[in-house]
C-alpha cells in the first residue's frame, strides 16, 4: 500500500518525465514540419526537371503552345499563362514600390525616425514611470478625484472630523506628502496632472513614429519578398509546367512526350515525393494525437497531486493499492518508444531519394519502397488501407538489394 506522501513524490518524478517527453514531441513536430518544407522544395525541383525533359531549351509561349498542340493538352498553356500573369503583377507592384517616396527615401526616413524615437521615447518612459510612482501611493487617485485641499473637496466644516472617509483621506494625504517629499498635496496633484499630460502627448508621438517605421519596413519586406519571388519565377514556371505534364502523364502515360523515358523517371520521382510528404503529414497527425494524450495524462496527474498537497489533513489516511498505483505511475515509457519510432520514421522517409527503384517492381506500396519494407506503417491510414484492400500483397526487395539482416531499419510492429 502507498500513502499520499508516496504519491506526491512519485508524481513529481512522473511529471518531470511527462514534461521531458512533451518537449521531445514538440521538437519532433518542428523537425517534421521542416522536413515537409524541404520535400515541397524537392517536389518543385522534380516538377521543373520533368519540364526540362519535355522542353530542354526552356518554356516560352511558343514552345509551350507547340507542346500543348502536340499532346492535345491545352492545360499546359493555361498554367504557363497563369504564372506569367503572376509575374506581370509582381513587376507592376515592384514598379509602384520603387516610385513610392516612402520606399524610395526609406534609408533617410528610417534614420530620422530612429533618431527622433531615441529622443522622445526616454521622455515618454520617464513621464509614465513618474505617473505610475505617484499613483502607487495609497489613496492618491481618490484624493485627486475628490480634489483634496481645494474648496471643491466634498467634506467641509467641523463635522468632517466625524466622517471616516475624511479621516482616511487626511491620513493618506499626509503619508503621500511625506513619501513623495512634496510641500503639500496640491503639489502632488499638479505633478500628477503634468505627468498624465506629458505621457499622453509623448505617447501619441511615439506611437506615430513607430507606425511610420512599421509602414516603411512593411514596404521594404514586401519589396524583398516580391524580388525573391520574381527571381524564382523561371523555376516556378518550369515547376507549373512539370505539374501539368505529370497530371497529363497520369491519365495518358508518357509515350507521347518528347523524351518518354526521362518523363517516366521524372513522374516516378514526383509520385514518390508526393507520398513522402503525405506520409510525414500523416505522421504529424499521429504525433499531435499522442502529444495531446500525453498532456491530458500529465494534467490529470498534476491535478490529483495538487489536490492532495493542498489538503494533506483531509487525505492523511488515504492509501493506494498496487493496482491503483500502477494505473497512475510507470506509464511514461510508452512515449519514449513512440518518440523513438516517430524520430526514425520521419528521418527514413525524408532522406529517401531512390525514386527509380519502383520501376523494377510490378506492384508496390511507396511506404515499403521508401522504408525497404523494414518499418511497419500500419499507423499510416493510407498504408493500412492498402494492405486491407490487397491482402495478398507482399513486398519483395529488388534483386540488387543485399537485404542484410543487420540493417538499422528493423521492422517495428509496436
Amino acid at each position: 500500500m502507498y500513502g499520499v506522501d508516496d504519491f506526491v513524490r512519485a508524481a513529481d518524478t512522473e511529471l518531470r518525465q511527462y514534461d521531458a517527453h512533451a518537449q521531445r514531441f514538440d521538437s519532433l513536430r518542428a523537425s517534421n514540419a521542416e522536413k515537409q518544407a524541404g520535400l515541397r522544395q524537392r517536389l518543385i525541383d522534380a516538377q521543373a526537371q520533368l519540364a526540362d525533359a519535355s522542353l530542354p531549351d526552356g518554356p516560352t509561349a511558343e514552345s509551350v503552345q507547340r507542346l500543348a498542340d502536340q499532346l492535345g493538352a491545352p492545360a499546359l498553356v493555361w498554367g504557363f499563362q497563369e504564372v506569367q500573369a503572376r509575374g506581370q503583377k509582381i513587376a507592376e507592384r515592384l514598379a509602384q514600390l520603387t516610385a513610392n517616396p516612402q520606399f524610395a527615401e526609406r534609408d533617410i526616413k528610417l534614420l530620422r525616425l530612429e533618431t527622433e524615437l531615441r529622443e522622445v521615447e526616454p521622455l515618454y518612459n520617464e513621464a509614465k514611470s513618474e505617473r505610475t510612482r505617484l499613483q502607487s501611493q495609497p489613496g492618491v487617485l481618490e484624493l485627486i478625484r475628490r480634489e483634496w485641499g481645494t474648496p471643491r473637496y466634498p467634506h467641509r466644516g467641523i463635522f468632517r472630523f466625524l466622517k471616516s472617509e475624511f479621516l482616511r483621506d487626511w491620513k493618506n494625504a499626509d503619508a503621500a506628502v511625506a513619501a513623495l517629499k512634496a510641500r503639500d498635496f496640491a503639489e502632488i496633484a499638479q505633478r500628477h496632472a503634468d505627468r498624465v499630460e506629458q505621457e499622453s502627448v509623448l505617447g501619441e508621438r511615439v506611437l506615430r513614429l513607430k507606425n511610420e517605421q512599421e509602414a516603411i519596413q512593411a514596404l521594404v519586406w514586401e519589396h524583398e519578398k516580391l524580388t525573391a519571388e520574381q527571381a524564382d519565377l523561371p523555376r516556378q514556371t518550369r515547376a507549373r509546367l512539370g505539374e501539368d505534364l505529370a497530371a497529363y502523364a497520369t491519365v495518358r502515360g508518357t509515350d507521347k512526350l518528347p523524351d518518354p523515358e526521362a518523363a517516366k523517371r521524372a513522374t516516378l520521382a514526383l509520385d514518390g515525393i508526393t507520398h513522402q510528404i503525405s506520409y510525414l503529414e500523416q505522421t504529424q497527425s499521429k504525433i499531435d494525437d499522442d502529444l495531446t494524450g500525453l498532456l491530458e495524462r500529465a494534467a490529470k496527474l498534476r491535478d490529483e497531486k495538487l489536490r492532495y498537497e493542498t489538503d494533506r489533513y483531509r487525505y492523511r489516511n488515504k492509501s493506494f493499492s498496487q493496482d491503483q498505483w500502477d494505473k497512475r505511475f510507470g506509464r511514461t515509457g510508452r512515449y519514449q518508444k513512440l518518440g523513438d519510432r516517430y524520430e526514425r520514421v520521419t528521418e527514413v522517409v525524408y532522406v529517401y531519394d531512390d525514386y527509380y527503384r519502383p520501376s523494377l517492381l510490378e506492384e508496390f506500396l511507396w511506404w515499403d519502397v521508401i522504408t525497404d519494407g523494414r518499418i511497419d506503417g500500419n499507423f499510416i491510414p493510407e498504408v493500412a488501407e492498402y494492405r486491407e484492400v490487397h491482402p495478398d500483397y507482399a513486398y519483395e526487395r529488388p534483386v540488387y538489394d543485399s537485404g542484410s539482416s543487420d540493417s538499422s531499419w528493423d521492422r517495428d510492429d509496436s
